[in-house]
């Protein structure tokens, strides 16, 4: 172990491996954790941990090389792995442990200076970035800045993978979901890091729209010269792609791109790519659309009502005024899943507060300032996740206990009613629902959906209990 893992570590006194080996305990971890989390995901999350032994007092030590890495596992995984690594072990006081080991990081590319790299850019959102130069990325938009929960953890560990790796790992990055949800901020991440880890790198931010405009300025007036265009694309390292569904519809364009990202692939090139769909669903030629899906698809779903408060009270704090905290969970409670209209409602509370004089923001001002700004709670759908979290506090349990694999009894009993109402009470499909769910597979759905059926006509107080619960999530919105 280097000085500088020591450095991170001096308390711990690993046992021999002889006594518990810790690779092929982390083998045997993995591969438990990859039943329920799936494949993508886990090596998305866990590609960068390593272990790094066991202690005489039971904790099995896993280095992460970053702190994005380190509050991932530790606030999304952690309780699985603490309820399976005595399972695979077969000790019955082993815990988890997860520390930052900067010698895991990948070394960063040496500095180039200003003088070794020619900065070449054209239009807003286009440039060749080096350090020092003007940048197109904001600087609130950061790995660390991100809100990360079940709606948004596998594009997260995803972006980060790629940041930290470019045109090693998930090339193309596919990432799509509806408005406000993230994507931009993650392709911003994504654009700030590798310009941070690895300032000699050309990278290339923009939207399809500036690339469209760009391409027609140089086939049609021509201020733009094609060759230059096309060279200026296809000699990036890192091309990060907004809007992509842009693209439907524009046949010329769609060609210019298509050898583009052939050339960029070709090279071995990072590509990061956003959408507001998914691959299947955009109208686009089977050859892009395939190209598309050879890397890692990540959608980024609706956030549940912790993350939109979590995100709420991030941003109220760049705000210059105090929110009572009933005032920031009716917000949050009320508002969609898209991100920046909840900002956008935070901003008009805040500036009516101003105007009026006020030094906090109350229940009752909040309730005035935004009158007719939320729709009717009553006809607003049921989520999957309001169902999870009604049926874990029916139940006296946590949230992460019914998406999780802990196999008691009377959790597994929770997560199947809770997977039955997500069936009977919302549109979702029952690969969707297992997504919500931790990652579970369709068919782990449909056996607790007909289990929990049948139940119900043989036991009266699992009928009532269901009744109560479903009555119970009608009065609660999302």
């Amino acid at each position: 172990m280097s000085e500088s893992a020591v450095a991170v570590l001096p308390a711990y006194n690993f046992v021999d491996d002889e006594v518990i080996n810790k690779n092929t305990l982390w083998d045997d971890l993995c591969e438990r954790l990859e039943q329920d989390l799936g494949a993508a995901r886990m090596a998305s999350t866990f590609s960068r941990a390593v272990p790094l032994g066991i202690t005489d007092e039971g904790e099995f030590i896993i280095g992460v090389p970053n702190a994005f890495n380190h509050k991932l596992i530790t606030t999304m995984h952690l309780a699985d792995m603490n309820a399976l690594v005595n399972e695979v072990s077969g000790y019955d006081e082993l815990t988890c442990t997860v520390v930052l080991d900067p010698d895991l990081a990948p070394v960063a590319e040496p500095e180039t200076s200003l003088d070794d790299l020619e900065l070449e850019s054209f239009g807003t959102g286009h440039t060749a970035i080096k350090r020092g130069s003007d940048t197109p990325f904001d600087p609130k938009f950061t790995f660390d800045s991100f809100i990360v929960g079940e709606s948004n953890d596998l594009a997260y560990s995803a972006s980060l993978a790629v940041a930290e790796s470019p045109g090693l790992k998930y090339n193309p990055l596919f990432i799509w979901g509806g408005p406000g949800l993230g994507k931009t901020h993650l392709l911003q991440a994504i654009g700030s890091y590798i310009e941070q880890c690895y300032p000699n790198k050309k990278i290339t931010y923009t939207t399809l729209e500036e690339l469209l405009n760009k391409y027609i300025d140089a086939v049609t007036v021509k201020t733009v010269d094609i060759n230059w265009l096309r060279n200026e694309y296809r000699t990036t390292d890192v091309l990060i792609i907004d809007d992509i569904q842009s693209l439907i519809g524009k046949e010329a364009t769609s060609d210019f791109f298509f050898h583009t990202f052939n050339s960029l692939k070709l090279q071995r090139k990072q590509i990061v790519i956003a959408s507001d769909r998914s691959p299947d669903e955009l109208d686009l030629e089977e050859r892009l659309t395939s190209r598309f899906k050879s890397g890692m698809q990540a959608d980024i779903q609706l956030p549940s009502y912790e993350v939109r408060h979590a995100i709420l009270r991030q941003y109220i704090k760049t705000l210059n005024i105090e929110f009572d905290p009933e005032a920031i969970s009716y917000i949050a409670e009320r508002s969609s899943g898209n991100i920046r209209e909840m900002e956008g409602v935070g901003t008009r509370v805040s500036a009516l507060a101003e105007l009026r004089g006020k030094d906090v923001v109350d229940l009752e001002f909040v309730e005035d300032a935004t009158s007719g700004l939320f729709p009717d709670p009553a006809n607003k759908p049921v989520s999957v996740d309001t169902i999870i979290g009604e049926t874990a506090k029916y139940y006296h349990l946590q949230k992460g206990d019914l998406i999780g694999a802990n196999r008691k009894q009377d959790i597994v009993h929770a997560r199947h009613v809770a997977m039955y109402l997500s069936q009977e009470m919302t549109d979702s499909s029952l690969p969707a629902i297992g997504k919500a769910f931790g990652g579970k597979d369709h068919t782990s759905v449909l056996h607790a959906v007909n289990k929990i059926r049948k139940k119900m006509s043989e036991e009266r107080e699992l009928f009532s209990q269901i009744q109560m619960l479903t009555n119970q999530i009608n009065k609660r919105v999302i």
